[in-house]
Parts: structure tokens; sequence; C-alpha cells
């Protein structure tokens, strides 16, 4: 038995005819024929008796059409509470790298949903260019990036975090544990480095090029699953550069950091549009993100 078939059900009862029925339903006759047989097949009883053209409840059908009702009733009411619960919720729209949407932007998400379970989030990835102006344009409430691309007057910002850049190696690679690394060590090493979109891609291969220094990159598009970077520095024996404190503590026991000759910084902002009137909730998370602790790697 199904909604569908004491709905035809109900309206066969209500306007007397099939015919009738199905056109208030938008569906054909024989469609709620055929719902109406396997019911009383299902059921194992006669609904309805056909008297010359005219359908007539028989007990059976009298008792079904009482809980026919209430349950329809019943589902209508289920309905109208989870559409009012859903228009409650404020839905607060942010845009980040897909590099940060892990960390910080889902700790950030994780701390402010303790305290206000009602809020709702839609995380949408793009690049630090995109998502500022995404926040211009009034697309979303918040973007979360790399302050080396905000230089617009038109937005305000908030300091969430730093972290440096290191080179991540196989315990056994020759670099393991090194300092100061330069480009010119790097020349001959087959390099792994998220895509040129994501954090901190960019600077690296300008690391290389202020040196004139050749790297052998191969760029591959799994940043946002850290087991498969892990994966692939280990298959291919090959050095990858990440963010150190968006990895700290689950970096894997066979996996070693190295030092770079020229330190490179990163500072995470969060970025909303100057005088824009946030709803109450987007205007509570600024607030949160403002006293947010989140730690900075040296």
């Amino acid at each position: 038995m199904t909604i569908n078939q004491l709905k035809y059900f109900v309206a066969i009862c209500k306007y007397g005819k099939v015919r009738t029925a199905a056109e208030r339903l938008f569906v054909s006759a024989p469609t709620l024929s055929v719902a109406i047989k396997n019911l009383e097949e299902e059921l194992d009883v006669t609904l309805f008796i056909r008297n010359n053209g005219q359908l007539i409840l028989t007990e059976a059908g009298n008792r079904l059409l009482q809980y026919a009702n209430n349950i329809l009733a019943e589902c209508d009411s289920i309905e109208n509470e989870v559409k009012r619960i859903k228009h409650s919720m404020t839905v607060i729209h942010i845009g980040a790298p897909s590099t940060l949407c892990e960390y910080p932007v889902a700790k950030l998400i994780e701390g402010f949903m303790d305290e206000h379970p009602s809020v709702l989030f839609e995380l949408t990835q793009m690049s630090s260019l995109e998502a500022i102006q995404a926040v211009e344009e009034g697309k979303i409430d918040f973007a979360i990036c790399d302050s080396h691309e905000v230089h617009s007057e038109t937005v305000d910002t908030i300091d969430l975090m730093e972290s440096s850049v290191g080179g991540y190696v196989h315990k056994d690679h020759r670099l393991a544990g090194a300092e100061n690394v330069t480009p010119q060590i790097l020349a001959d090493e087959p390099l792994l480095l998220l895509s040129r979109r994501a954090m901190p891609s960019n600077e690296i291969i300008h690391w290389f090029q202020n040196e004139n220094v050749k790297p052998n990159f191969f760029m591959y598009q799994y940043r946002e699953i850290l087991a498969i970077t892990f994966a692939m520095v280990r298959s291919h024996n090959a050095p990858v550069f990440l963010l150190d404190a968006m990895f700290e503590g689950v970096i894997p026991e066979d996996i070693t950091r190295f030092s770079l000759d020229f330190p490179l910084r990163f500072k995470i902002l969060m970025v909303c549009k100057k005088g824009r009137v946030l709803p109450e909730a987007a205007q509570s998370f600024y607030q949160y993100c403002k006293k947010a602790n989140l730690r900075s790697s040296d």
C-alpha cells in the first residue's frame, strides 16, 4: 500500500468517477484503475461495487476511506512541518579553495554548529579570487581565502590563521628532515603539486621561477583526499608541498617534513562585503570567527 494509492482511492471517492478523478490528479484513467485494482488485491477486499457506471463503496471501502483521510491529513501535516523547519533555518553561504575546505572552514563550521544547530551551511569550492568576487557580487556571505589575493577596498577581513609551507617526503627519501632546501636541490626530483588553483601551488612555482630552475612538476587533482596525497608521495618517492598548519597532527609516521630556503608563509582570511547587512545567523558566525582560536604554524 502506498500514499499514491490512497490519494487515488480518496479522489475516486470524492469525484465518483475514475475519469474525473484522473483529470483532477493529472494522471491517466488507466493509471488510477490499475492502482485501485492492485490495492484491492493487496488487501484482498473489494472496495467498490460497479453499478451502471457508478462506483459504490463497500463496507471495506468505507472503512478504508476513514483511515485514508486520516493518513493523508497526517502526511500533509508532516510535510508542512518539515517545510516550516526548513524555512526557519538560515543558510550561510561560504566559498573557499578546496585546500581550505577541510581546515579551517570545516573546523569553524563544526564549532559554530555545536552552539547553533539550526543553522545550515552551503560550502562551495572555488579559487580565492572567485570567492572574493562572489562576496563582492553578493552571491555568497563569506570567502575564506589567501590574503595575497585580497586587494579590494569593498570588503572587510578577519585574520583566521597563518601557515608556513613545508615539503613532505617519505622517511627514506634523501631530503627527509633536511633544512633550507633550495630549488636547485629539487631540480631533478619528481615533484607533486596541487592543482594550480590551489594553495600554495602558485607561490611554489614562482619560487622555482625566481631561481631560474625548471622543476619536474606532476599536477594532480586529489588534494581534498589526504590519504591519496601521501600514497602518491610513497609510490612516486616524490616530495609534495603543503600548508603545515592544515595537516598538523595528521601526518603519517612514515612521512617527514623538510624546510625550504625561502620561508613561504600564508595568512588565511575570512572576507565579507563591506556594509552588507547580514542575516542574524551570519552575523553570529562572523563574530564567532573573530574569536576563533585556530592554530598557526611557525
